[in-house]
């Protein structure tokens, strides 16, 4: 979480696998394959028309119609008993079925495309749909299973010298390692199938490959390699004319630069990251880069501008139904009009969030929402929504020291527990939670105890962070912000 921005939720670097399966492909030209379809049905050619047609089902983008396009191919070739034919039209339909969120049915279609492959002679394919029953084992949460096949998969793909195969099997290998939290395993995957793809000149696999090996750097914790890593990646993708692939990068090297306190430069990425989205029209990914350039803007101080930009993301991810980046949207736009001082409409849509966050049965990010729902009430005076939020906190963890500092410390200022002052303190001084949660954690301290030795731990914590921001328009930032000009304000009047 960037620190900056006590409500808002992670803008995380990202991992594309190799045959993500989640949106239709697009390298094929949707009307030249419709010809071919349609000139194959004239002369009667049933083993054309069924490959036309499984073609034309990979690339279709409405997905009945890609349904329809697969069963009619897997039909044909069966007719034609073209086992190769009917293998490849099942792929197809697999690719299909995991696109409309059917993994178990992806799944049975795909180990009967390999089947097929495998007697046609069709090696390569074949090892495709291994592949691709790897993501569709994944969804179903069988990552002991997926990585085992893909192990067999990228030797069998090593042995047939398939080098192409064998990169992009490398990059699902690194993309299940790494949900099952092997990093450094995956690292080296992926370190292998950017090798590959330098080698044979392959830029949009070389620019996906980068892109990954970066967000696996920065996961491992080696965040210059990870940076240059992003860097090439963009570089790559922008000579190469990939304006997907330049925005994955771009946000990538952003996410980087924030994490290091370089703001400024994070700016930059985040620029670049928006206007290739939106050059491209991808509305799932868009609002994350403006949320993330959101951030950037709120810690350089431009709050208009970071507040159009968290508004932006917020009507996109209304628009397309996308209930997370609706939740994460809601989350930072507070933050922002939190240090507006808005503080009605900023509770009003921590409410918004909290909704959706239950439906969602994500508690973890209830409890995130509750300890600054209390912090919004407390301000705007009203006591009663803060013993609520405290409640329901409460009811949320099986043990108190899960609230965390900041709402112990609420809770104590509140009901004047002593008891929840104590583990408070405690866990405020075993750095539990981040900055701002040591922070906000000492204010109310003070308010609960009258001791300043608590406001002199928060001075402390700021000060140490405003000497080491590289812009002075990063330290003016901060000192505008809410929950720290308090402290400062609140210790010149208790000195």
């Amino acid at each position: 979480m960037d620190r900056r921005h006590p409500v808002s939720p992670p803008v995380l670097p990202c991992y594309r696998a190799a045959m993500d399966g989640g949106t239709p492909e697009t390298d094929a030209d949707e009307e030249i394959l419709a010809q071919a379809m349609v000139r194959a049905d004239e002369l009667g050619d049933a083993i054309a028309g069924a490959e036309a047609r499984a073609s034309l089902a990979r690339v279709v983008v409405v997905d009945d119609e890609a349904l329809r396009l697969a069963t009619a191919a897997i039909e044909l070739a069966r007719g034609a008993d073209a086992a190769g034919a009917e293998g490849r039209a099942r792929v197809a339909l697999g690719i299909v079925r995991s696109r409309m969120g059917q993994p178990a049915r992806a799944l049975d279609e795909l180990a009967a495309a390999e089947s097929l492959l495998r007697r046609a002679g069709s090696l390569d394919q074949a090892l495709e749909s291994v592949s691709r029953q790897a993501i569709a084992l994944r969804r179903l949460d069988r990552l002991d299973e997926a990585r085992e096949r893909l192990e067999q998969a990228v030797d069998e793909a090593r042995r047939q010298e398939f080098d192409a195969l064998e990169e992009s099997t490398l990059m699902e290998l690194g993309a299940t390692q790494r949900l099952l939290g092997e990093r450094e395993l995956a690292r080296q995957c992926v370190e292998r199938a950017v090798e590959l793809a330098r080698a044979a000149g392959r830029a949009p696999s070389l620019a996906t490959a980068l892109v990954n090996l970066s967000t696996l750097q920065q996961e491992l914790g080696d965040d210059e390699a990870a940076l240059a890593s992003a860097n090439e990646a963009y570089d790559v993708a922008h000579a190469a004319d990939l304006p997907d692939a330049a925005a994955l990068a771009a946000g990538n090297a952003a996410w980087t630069h924030r994490r290091r306190g370089a703001i400024a430069e994070a700016l930059v990425y985040s620029d670049r990251a928006v206007e290739a989205l939106e050059r491209l029209q991808r509305l799932a990914a868009l609002p994350a880069a403006l949320l993330g350039r959101a951030l950037d803007r709120t810690a350089l101080g431009q709050m208009d501008a970071a507040t159009h930009d968290a508004g932006r993301a917020l009507d996109i991810s209304r628009a397309t139904g996308a209930g997370r980046q609706e939740l994460w949207s809601l989350r930072i736009l507070a933050s922002i009009q939190f240090r507006h001082r808005r503080l009605e409409i900023a509770q009003a849509n921590l409410e918004a969030a909290l909704e959706l966050a239950r439906a969602a049965e994500a508690t973890a990010d209830e409890r995130v929402i509750l300890r600054y729902l209390a912090e919004t009430a407390l301000l705007r005076g009203d006591l009663v929504h803060v013993g609520r939020c405290i409640a329901r906190a409460r009811e949320l963890v099986t043990r108190l020291a899960e609230m965390g500092p900041a709402l112990l410390a609420i809770a104590a200022a509140h009901g004047h527990r002593p008891d929840r002052i104590e583990r408070a303190i405690a866990l405020r001084d075993a750095s539990a939670g981040g900055l701002d949660d040591r922070v906000d954690a000492s204010f109310h301290l003070w308010r609960a105890t009258g001791d300043v030795a608590h406001l002199e731990v928060a001075r402390v914590a700021i000060e140490r962070v405003l000497e080491g921001l590289p812009a002075p328009e990063q330290a003016a930032a901060w000192r505008e912000n809410l929950c720290y000009r308090r402290i400062l304000e609140a210790g010149s009047g208790a000195g």
